[in-house]
Parts: C-alpha cells; sequence; structure tokens
C-alpha cells in the first residue's frame, strides 16, 4: 500500500474509537437514569479579566488594519489669503459725536481725493509784478495822494482846527486816567505827529478853546473802555439792564484790555448798590470774580445768598450779604454749581443743579446746566430730558440761555448718533441766533451733522453756505476740508482748507493736522503725513483720532508693541469703537493673541451698525475674524464668518479662498478643490489678481501633496526591512548588516572601492530623503549619504554625495557626464556623533530645485534640472569608500523617505 492510503486508514480508527468512548461515557449511559435535585442559587461566575483590559507592551496595532509600509502626510498648513489694508477711519468733525459712533458712517475704503495739490494756481494766469515796477508805479504819488483814504482816526487822536483841517497825534495829560474826562473848550496838550510814519511834527503845545472846534479820542478798544465806564459811572437805577450789558461788554473785553476788569467789577458792585434786590445784579458780580479766577468769592457770595451751608471761617467779602435772600432763585445754585465743575466736584454739582430745578422747575438755566453736566459725563440719554424741557419752553429763542440749550441739545442728539434729529436742532437753533456768534456755531453743528450720517456731498455744500454767511472761521474751513475730501472732491482745495484751519487757530491746530496727515498718507506723501501727525500729537498728545492714526502707523511699520499699547488705552477711553476695535483684534492676531483677538472682534461686531453705509468695511472685518478662527482650529465658526462676509460683499474672493481654506483643514480635499476651481472660473478674465493666483498655487500644492507617501525606517526589528540592496556592492569584504538599531558598514576593505546599502524610488516620484549619519573613530575613508540616478545596468547618470572624508571634513560632489562639483565645507564631523543629512527637491519651480541641508543647516540649493523628467530609478542610501584596504566604520539610522505615489 502506499504511504498516503495506510495514514488515511489510521485516521479512520482514531476517530472510531474517540466516537465510540463518547458514546459509552457517564452522560450518555443506557436506562432510566436519577434525576438530581438542583439548588435554586447559582455559583458566581469566574470571569477573569476582560481582554481589552491587559496590558500590552509597547504601541499595539489594530488587527483590523491592513499593513502597511507608508502612510500620507500630514495635511499642508494653508496661509491666510492675501488681504488688503484694512478700511480707514475717516477724521471726524467738530462738534463730535464721541468715538462710539464714529464707524457708522466714517468706517469705510477711502478713496484719495482728485487732483493735485498745485490745481487751484495756474501760473499762465498769474501776472507777477517786479519790485522795479512797483517802486515806478509809486515814485510819483505825494504823501498826501498815496494815503489820502486812509482812516487815521483809529490809530491816534485828533484836533479838528477848522472846518477843512485836522491834525492827528497824542491827547496828552500829567494824570493819564484824567485826560478822558476832558470836555470841548477845555485847555488840551497835544503832541501832533506825521500820520503816515508816526513821527512826531513839533514840540507838545496846549491848545485853547480858541484854538480847535472839536477834538476825539483814537478808536481804540481801551479809549473806549475809558469813555463808556465813565458815561456808565452816573447811571441811574433805571438803567440796570443797561449797566448789566455794559459789565458783560467789558468782561469779553477784558482778555484784550485788562483793565476792562476792574471797570467790569465797579460796575457790578454799582449795580447792587442800585438795585439789591435784583438776584441778576449779584450774578453780575460774581461773574465778575468767576472771569478773575476769584471763585472763593463767587462761591461763598453764592451759597451766603442761597441759604447753603458753608464753612464758619468764610471769605469776608466786604459786602452787606442777608443770608438766604435768594434762597428760592435757582440761579444762585446753577453758579455755585458752576464753580464746583471748573474744580471736578461733578456730584455735588448735580445734586445742586437738581435742587435748583426742584426749588424753581421753570427756570431755564438750571436744566440748561444739568443737560450739560450730564452730556460731558457720557450720559447723553439722561441729557435729553432736561434740554428737551428747555427747548418746550414758550420763551424768546433768540435769548443766550436759549441758544445754548439749543446746541446743547443738537450735540446731545449728535452723541446718541441720531443724526436727522441732531441736523434739526442745528438748524433751529442757527435761525434763531442769526446773525450772533452762537449761530455761526450752530451752522457747523449742522454740518458735522450732516457729516456724520454720512452725506458728504450735503455736508460740503452746508460747509460752503456757512463761510459764505459767517466768514472763513477756521472751525468751518475745516469741516468743509473734511466734507471735500469724504466726498472725493478736490485735493487741492480740501488741503487748503485744513491748512487754513490750521493757521487760523493755532492753538487748537490739533483735529485740522491730524485731518491733513491722514489725507497725505491716503495720496501716498508718506513723509508730510508723518510730520503734520506728529506736530498734531505736539499740540494734543491725547487726540484720539491721532492716536488711533499713530497706532494704526505703528503697526503698518512692524511695531506692534507700541501699536498695541496706543489702541488699548483708545479702546479703554472709547470702548464701543468699533473701528479701533478691529484694529486691535487684528494686531493682537499678528501677535498670535488669538483668544484675545476674538473678544476684541466680537465686541467690534458688538458695536457694529444694523445697517451699515458701506458693507465692504464691515464685510473685511469679518473675514478677519474668520481667519482669526482658523487659528483657533475652530472651523465651523470659520466657515460661518466667511459666508457672512460674502453675504455682505460677493466679491470678496478672499472669503471664497478662506472657504476652500476650511474644507481642507477639515480632510474634505474634493470640497477645497471645488471651492478653489469655482474662484478660478470667476476671475478667468483677470489672471493676474491676487485671490485667483493664490487659489491655483493652493489647489496644486494641495492636490500634488495629497499623493505623497511617507516612507519611515527606524531599524527596530530583527532584519532589514524588504527593498533594502545590500548584496550587491558587498565584494570588498564587507556587508551591510543591521546591528544595534542601525544600519552599519563595519569592517575591513580588502582593497579599495565602495560598499553601500541602498533602496530606490522612481525618480519621477522623489521628493525628499532623509537620515542620521554616523562615522566611527576607526573610519579611515569617505562615508556619506547619496543619491544617484542608475540605469538598469547599474550605470550611474547622476549623483550627488554628502560625505566626511577621512581628514573629517564634510564635502558635496555632484556629477553629471562630464560636469562635477565637489565642494569642501567649512564644517568638520566628529566621530561618533551623528549628522542629520536631507535631500530635498521643490518640484514647484519649472526647474525643480534641490535644497541639502546637514542639521538643518543648508549646504546646497540650486536648479536641478536632470531631476525634472529623469527616467529610470533614483537610488539612495548610505556607502563607506576607501582607497586601498582599509577599514570602514559607518552606520545610518531614521531614514525618512517622501515619494509621490500615483
Amino acid at each position: 500500500m502506499k504511504r498516503e492510503q495506510i495514514l488515511m486508514i489510521a485516521t479512520l480508527a482514531l476517530v472510531a474509537f474517540l466516537s465510540w468512548r463518547l458514546m459509552t461515557s457517564e452522560s450518555f449511559s443506557r436506562g432510566p437514569g436519577r434525576v438530581r435535585s438542583l439548588g435554586l442559587e447559582l455559583e458566581e461566575m469566574r470571569i477573569g479579566e476582560p481582554v481589552v483590559g491587559l496590558e500590552v507592551a509597547g504601541d499595539a496595532r489594530d488587527a483590523f488594519v491592513r499593513p502597511q509600509d507608508d502612510f500620507p502626510l500630514e495635511p499642508l498648513s494653508l496661509p491666510a489669503p492675501p488681504l488688503v489694508e484694512m478700511p480707514d477711519l475717516l477724521p471726524p468733525p467738530i462738534p463730535d459725536s464721541g468715538a462710539d459712533h464714529w464707524s457708522a458712517h466714517l468706517y469705510q475704503r477711502a478713496e484719495a481725493p482728485r487732483g493735485d495739490l498745485n490745481d487751484l494756481i495756474d501760473p499762465s494766469e498769474v501776472d507777477l509784478a517786479s519790485d522795479e515796477d512797483i517802486s515806478e508805479s509809486s515814485s510819483g504819488l505825494g504823501e498826501e495822494e498815496g494815503f489820502g483814504d486812509i482812516d487815521y482816526s483809529t490809530q491816534y487822536d485828533s484836533l479838528k482846527i477848522d472846518a477843512i483841517r485836522a491834525i492827528y497825534g497824542f491827547i496828552l495829560d500829567d494824570d493819564v486816567s484824567s485826560r478822558y474826562d476832558k470836555r470841548v473848550g477845555d485847555t488840551i496838550r497835544f503832541q501832533e505827529v506825521r500820520p503816515s510814519t508816526g513821527e512826531e511834527r513839533f514840540a507838545p503845545r496846549d491848545f485853547t478853546s480858541e484854538d480847535y472846534q472839536s477834538f476825539a479820542f483814537a478808536k481804540t478798544l481801551r479809549n473806549e473802555i475809558e469813555l463808556k465806564s465813565r458815561e456808565m459811572r452816573g447811571a441811574s437805577a433805571g438803567r440796570t439792564v443797561e449797566l448789566r450789558d455794559h459789565v458783560a461788554w467789558l468782561l469779553e473785553s477784558g482778555m484784550r484790555e485788562p483793565v476792562a476788569f476792574g471797570y467790569a467789577e465797579e460796575r457790578a458792585r454799582q449795580l447792587i448798590t442800585l438795585a439789591p434786590d435784583d438776584a441778576l445784579n449779584w450774578l453780575a458780580l460774581g461773574a465778575v470774580w468767576e472771569r478773575t479766577f476769584r471763585f472763593d468769592e463767587a462761591f461763598t457770595m453764592y451759597a451766603q445768598l442761597a441759604g447753603e451751608p458753608l464753612p464758619d471761617q468764610a471769605l469776608d467779602l466786604g459786602l452787606d450779604i442777608q443770608g438766604g435772600r435768594f434762597e428760592t432763585v435757582a440761579g444762585m445754585r446753577v453758579a455755585m454749581a458752576r464753580i464746583l465743575r471748573r474744580i471736578g466736584v461733578d456730584q455735588d454739582a448735580e445734586n445742586l443743579l437738581r435742587r435748583a430745578d426742584a426749588l424753581q422747575p421753570g427756570d431755564a438755566t438750571a436744566l440748561t446746566g444739568l443737560g450739560v453736566l450730564l452730556l460731558d459725563q457720557g450720559r447723553a440719554s439722561e441729557a435729553l430730558e432736561p434740554l428737551e424741557r428747555v427747548a418746550a419752553m414758550p420763551f424768546n429763542r433768540s435769548s443766550q440761555i436759549a441758544l445754548r440749550a439749543g446746541y446743547e441739545l443738537g450735540r446731545a442728539y449728535l452723541t446718541l448718533g441720531r443724526w436727522d434729529d441732531a441736523s434739526k436742532a442745528f438748524s433751529d437753533n442757527a435761525r434763531a441766533a442769526g446773525s450772533d456768534l452762537r449761530g455761526a456755531i450752530a451752522r457747523q453743528g449742522e454740518v458735522a451733522a450732516a457729516y456724520l450720517g454720512g452725506k458728504f456731498g450735503e455736508a460740503q455744500q452746508l460747509a460752503d453756505d456757512a463761510i459764505t454767511e459767517d466768514g472763513a472761521l477756521p472751525a468751518l474751513l475745516y469741516l468743509r476740508g473734511l466734507a471735500t475730501g469724504a466726498d472725493g472732491g478736490s485735493a487741492a482745495e480740501m488741503v487748503r482748507d485744513l491748512r487754513a484751519a490750521a493757521e487760523g487757530a493755532p492753538l487748537d491746530a490739533a483735529p485740522p493736522l491730524a485731518a491733513l496727515a491722514f489725507y497725505y498718507d491716503l495720496m501716498g506723501m508718506g513723509t508730510e503725513a508723518d510730520e503734520t501727525l506728529a506736530r498734531a500729537l505736539e499740540l494734543d498728545p491725547e487726540l484720539p483720532y491721532a492716536r488711533y492714526l499713530q497706532a494704526r502707523w505703528a503697526a503698518r511699520d512692524g511695531q506692534l508693541d507700541e501699536a498695541s499699547a496706543t489702541l488699548r488705552s483708545l479702546v479703554a477711553r472709547s470702548p464701543r469703537c468699533a473701528a479701533a476695535l478691529a484694529e486691535l483684534g487684528w494686531l493682537l492676531h499678528q501677535q498670535s493673541a488669538y483668544e484675545a483677538a476674538e473678544v476684541a472682534f466680537r465686541r467690534a461686531v458688538a458695536a457694529q451698525p444694523n445697517n451699515p453705509s458701506d458693507p465692504e468695511a464691515w464685510s473685511d472685518l469679518t473675514l478677519r475674524r474668520g481667519l482669526n478662527q482658523v487659528e483657533l482650529s475652530d472651523w465651523e465658526a470659520a466657515g460661518n464668518h466667511f459666508r457672512e462676509a460674502l453675504e455682505l460683499q460677493p466679491s470678496l474672493y478672499a472669503a471664497q479662498n478662506g472657504l476652500a481654506l476650511v474644507a481642507y483643514s477639515e480632510g474634505d480635499l474634493a470640497q477645497a478643490i471645488s471651492d478653489f476651481s469655482y474662484l478660478q472660473d470667476n476671475l478667468r478674465q483677470l489672471p493676474d489678481d491676487p485671490q485667483a493666483q493664490y487659489a491655483a498655487v493652493w489647489q496644486e500644492r494641495a492636490q500634488k501633496h495629497a499623493t505623497l507617501r511617507l516612507w519611515e525606517d527606524p531599524f527596530d526589528g530583527n532584519r532589514l526591512r524588504p527593498g533594502w540592496e545590500v548584496q550587491q556592492d558587498a565584494r570588498n569584504g564587507v556587508g551591510p548588516a543591521l546591528r544595534e538599531g542601525r544600519l552599519t558598514i563595519v569592517g575591513n576593505h580588502q582593497d579599495q572601492g565602495i560598499t553601500r546599502a541602498s533602496r530606490q524610488v522612481t525618480a519621477l516620484h522623489f521628493q525628499s530623503f532623509g537620515g542620521d549619519l554616523l562615522v566611527g573613530d576607526d573610519h579611515r575613508g569617505d562615508a556619506g549619504l547619496m543619491l544617484a540616478i542608475e540605469t538598469r545596468q547599474g550605470r550611474q547618470t547622476w549623483f550627488f554625495k554628502v560625505f566626511r572624508d577621512r581628514e573629517g571634513s564634510l564635502v558635496y560632489h555632484t556629477k553629471q557626464g562630464a560636469k562635477e562639483d565637489r565642494r569642501q565645507l567649512s564644517r568638520r564631523i566628529t566621530p561618533g556623533i551623528p549628522v542629520r543629512v536631507t535631500f530635498e527637491l521643490d518640484r514647484e519651480p519649472t526647474t525643480p530645485v534641490l535644497t541639502v541641508r546637514v542639521d538643518d543647516s543648508v549646504v546646497y540649493s540650486e536648479p536641478a534640472p536632470v531631476l525634472k523628467s529623469a527616467a529610470g530609478a533614483l537610488v539612495y542610501g548610505v556607502y563607506a569608500e576607501t582607497s586601498n584596504a582599509l577599514p570602514v566604520d559607518t552606520s545610518l539610522d531614521n531614514v525618512s523617505v517622501i515619494y509621490a505615489k500615483p
């Protein structure tokens, strides 16, 4: 019998025997069996620890995952798409709404005004006269003919000698003040002068009543004060209103002629003597003391007259004051509150004003003072109630208190962002004021309301009308310049107005200078912009808009810390200024403070208007917020922000690129490619658009990156992984082998030659190769890593080697055909210390670029045309080479290779 048949019979016999034993066991015995009684309680089940709880040494491998020797690369880290500069904040007007409302219409992408700064001057139309022409035209004029039309009465005193002759000069007197008491007919000592030059003509002489007909003092403010004050000395009680007006005029004149303040107090005391029961007379004296900074005296008098408590050691004013004489008159407490506000005690001032209103509800001064106080404290909504009560009172709208209340009501509406209400309040106030100075101030408010409301063309027209009516006041020139710039008007006219505004009010020139700096920068005049902003900050270091520009430009120049400090201080003062919050948010993003940036962006969005006039500015803010969410890896929030930005501005292609970035980051390569392709299709007529270029570049990179695989070998097994070629070049008595977790080439060469261990990859698919090279103390030759293109017969058509020569120097050697380059580098490699050598091929340029690094230092980076379309295999690995029978000792570890997998 055959062996297979014998084995089959033996197997059948064994199976039959085991079956018989099973049938005859106790469990299957024949005959009826005795039924045993079973207990009701089950024994406790003995179950061991579950398998999932067993400890496993090392990293456990999922049994259901298919083994693989390479892995996909980590996704690319896509940068943000190209961004334009953030929107601009136009300069605010005066009066202003405050920074909280700047962003409603002033936050936008501003355009430079039209034209050139020289447009106002056409040299061909200017007839320039030379100094010679001027001298010739005036040489024939005599003294009387040349100056016959000049009114010398504004410069000199005069004596009328007869009906046709008058002389000019100075009325003299030993007592300067008594000269104003002279009357026609008195003897007058007179110094005659030549009026055209001011030179004295003769010695002073006395003119008696027979020598002159009349005389007149020069029409100067000092003379007017002296003469009017002497006239009012004899005023009776019936002229108290006229006398109070005279005191008010003296106070207005005191800044130019300080002597007026002394006369003002004299006339105010005269008022009290004439009519002590009239509270307005006491208030006139208090106004004199306030204007001359004698606040203690003024406050003491007001408090005594109002019956308010004072310290025991109150000032002695030298007046017969009956305590509480005007207890129910609101004006006394209003005056007290005014002084308290000057020294910063606003809470006590508010209490006094509310008490004054309670005592005399119809008093407009108390309500106006309370409204102004609340408005200055930023409590505009509370200020409306008292100011609107004044507006509803039936009294003369042209009175000073009514004009002030109307103006402050318009300012309150501005602060609340109610532009139309503000415009109406200012317009009504201007009509009531007529030619009064307050009319010009109200017209400024009307222009500011139109400008803040985004009606720039209307604001420019209103400013033109106001200048026609009130003259070229600096504030009106400033407003017209702002409106011209915002409306895209003439650059020359805008600059002219802003410069004139700064020159016309040099102490208040900071706002027009800051506005001028903004437009200089917008027009590309960087040096002028920096210099002008510096001048504005020198005048007012805390001007909010100038500080905003300072921070914005510092961030643009890379001075992030300085910009951050400035913006934080601005936001602390104006916590609802959306433009400043947006700038701060993006600055924090640039400083990698992404969580803080999100807080700033969220606050900016909360402060933005419901229906922005310029959606482009707010779409930019939403886009940047989305980019910040990308850095926080909140892909859902980022996508929502990008979609919201596109809703505000469908042509914001940076947001479309943002959506592609989010899709790629979420691992949806197909959606990312679709988003990139959709954008490129929209911009097919504009291939040079930065967004189209970004989409094209990163679409290609993402697609190519998806084909790349990473192969690593840490040499941690018991034998080499498949693919290593270690036999072909092991003919000199040394064979590459796996020892102590490294691929080693150790031993003694029997002759000159090379021993190497290598792998290969299709040349067109190669991306990078790197490994740790270690050379031992006993090595006596070259040892390094290499790349080479080889034919099937093993002939190298190109190679690049990085190695340590026998003297310890680092060398690279490359060769293609007859072209060869060998260079010894300045670095030396210490035996026993590993170095990391990497070969990286960038295939994105038209000609691929090969970069070689040693420990992250670039030692070579040049185009490698041979690798662009090389056919065949690219071989990489480690080698040892000697020129004689010498010992070799080198090893390779931690190999990583990146290649494209079709």
